[in-house]
């Protein structure tokens, strides 16, 4: 609940100002604290966190589960050790990313201590349905971005084509992809059809998720994706058919619009596909003469490759001063330490996840494993600790992971759903 009253506020100051308006981002970025959008979203958390405190007060007791407690305390106090040493650096990027950075440690914490008596690895019904309302309204909002062309994340390619990508209810295209790929992990952890309906209303979800992952444009949470289904059927080979089927879905949907975008020329779809091929095209340098003809053929028709925005959205996430990767930003503002904490905060989870693997049904572990690898490959393709509302979700799903080694060991795990 924690991530959908976040997002949920998050997503309500950015359709509100961006969507359906024309304010600038950067004249919005510079509302330190101004923008009465802000701070009505920041009364919403506030509201939604006491009043889920209220509810669940009778359930909820401090954890005496110290190993998966210590580690995140561990790696918080190595954290605060690093920027501290840091301090003579002090800019406003340094505060920013040293905030957030032991904010997530603090959100891990925090939610392992705040843990319910009755521990399921499955999230309550009610729960997915808020998250699928969540993720068709991006979907919806993302498609009117488009359309309309009033997304702020938009670029003119080296052949003139102007691109734009959807932002849906969050404010950058790469967070609304690598949201919805973490959203698709955890509608896996809905409890088992009990009707047909329900079965079909969660296959279109996730059929839209790979809706939205196009209009986003989002390769790198793409590929993330792409990995943790691979992690999934590597550690759940005996059933790999129904962990390729849960992917499939959210495939299908992205190829129905990819494809559709591609037949109809001189629209903003037709140029975002094309930003799609811009990466198996880009092969053309290092494939086999024959295929490199085919490819070369088929792009004729189409557009130049935008090499270069595809070299620097490589290079970009090792190189520069922002560069896009967790681990190498806390390295830039925290030294040697707040990479250490991050390191051992992740040996941790791995080592929780490996044990419970031994313990836990095939879907279980397959659900562990996929969730741990896309927080993984998402960290180091983005600023997953220093950017908001990133490091919130990462804290979550570092939360969930953990509470879930906790459960199964305990014994209190049940079977994914596989429908």
């Amino acid at each position: 609940m924690w991530a959908i009253f976040i997002f949920a506020s998050v997503s309500f100051y950015h359709t509100s100002l961006f969507t359906f308006s024309k304010i600038d981002m950067s004249s919005w970025v510079t509302l330190t604290g101004g923008n009465p959008f802000q701070k009505i979203a920041v009364a919403m958390v506030l509201v939604a966190a006491f009043g889920c405190l209220l509810v669940e007060m009778p359930r909820l007791q401090p954890s005496t589960r110290w190993p998966e407690l210590s580690l995140p305390a561990i790696a918080l106090v190595f954290g605060g050790f690093g920027y501290a040493a840091h301090f003579s650096a002090v800019t406003g990027q340094w505060l920013i990313d040293a905030g957030s950075h032991l904010a997530f440690f603090v959100v891990v914490i925090g939610l392992l201590i705040l843990i319910p008596r009755a521990e399921r690895v499955e999230v309550p019904r009610i729960v997915h349905l808020i998250l699928s309302c969540l993720i068709l309204l991006s979907a919806i909002v993302g498609f009117y971005e488009i359309s309309t062309g009033r997304a702020w994340a938009t670029y003119t390619r080296a052949d003139g084509l102007v691109v734009v990508r959807a932002s849906g209810l969050l404010f950058n295209p790469n967070l609304l992809g690598g949201w919805l790929g973490l959203a698709f992990l955890f509608l896996l952890r809905a409890p088992n059809a009990s009707s047909s309906l329900y079965v079909w209303w969660h296959r279109a979800v996730k059929t839209m998720i790979g809706f939205g992952l196009f209009l986003s444009g989002s390769r790198g949470a793409t590929i993330c994706l792409a990995l943790s289904a691979i992690v999934a059927v590597a550690v759940n080979w005996r059933d790999a058919w129904k962990v390729v089927r849960q992917y499939l879905f959210v495939a299908v949907g992205f190829l129905i619009i990819f494809a559709g975008s591609l037949s109809v020329h001189n629209n903003a779809f037709h140029t975002l596909a094309l930003r799609w091929l811009d990466g198996p095209l880009a092969l053309n340098t290092v494939l086999p003469s024959t295929l490199s003809q085919k490819l070369t053929k088929l792009n004729g028709g189409l557009a130049n490759v935008e090499t270069e925005n595809l070299e620097i959205a490589v290079t970009g996430r090792f190189s520069g001063d922002l560069r896009d990767n967790g681990f190498l930003a806390a390295l830039d503002r925290g030294g040697p330490l707040a990479v250490a904490s991050l390191v051992i905060i992740w040996l941790a989870v791995v080592a929780f996840v490996t044990r419970a693997s031994m313990e836990c049904s095939g879907p279980t572990r397959a659900s562990m494993w996929a969730l741990l690898s896309y927080l993984l490959a998402w960290s180091i393709q983005a600023r997953a600790f220093q950017v908001y509302p990133i490091w919130v979700f990462m804290g979550i799903g570092v939360a969930i992971l953990l509470r879930d080694c906790t459960s199964t060991l305990l014994g209190g795990h049940k079977r994914v759903a596989t429908s």
